[in-house]
């Protein structure tokens, strides 16, 4: 039986595709909040490392360029053409972009 206390969440590759994402994003917006500690974590993905970037950490991979309007914002958020017609998913909610042009 385990011993009481603090727990570790492995073995997420049984998780449906797009869980590990909210997963990881739970875990960091409650470690952001002080709710739990920072926890180590390692994902094994061809999707990715698992990583997530504030708003500022992108903007910041801009330097000296002008940003394009809307600047940084969710990539399905650059669709121009027309009301959303159903809502995000997982992915969806967590993939960000801009652009940029130099002076």
């Amino acid at each position: 039986m385990p011993a009481a206390g603090p727990f570790r969440l492995f073995g997420a590759f049984g998780i449906a595709i797009g869980r590990v994402e909210e997963i990881l994003y739970w875990i960091k917006k409650f470690e952001a909040e002080g709710r739990i500690p920072v926890l180590p974590v390692f994902v094994h993905s061809p999707m990715g490392s698992g990583t997530f970037r504030t708003q500022k950490e992108i903007e910041d991979l801009f330097p000296d360029l002008d940003m394009v309007p809307p600047g940084v914002v969710r990539c399905a958020d650059w669709w121009p053409d027309g009301p959303r017609l159903k809502e995000l998913n997982v992915a969806q909610r967590t993939i960000a972009g801009g652009i940029g042009r130099k002076p």
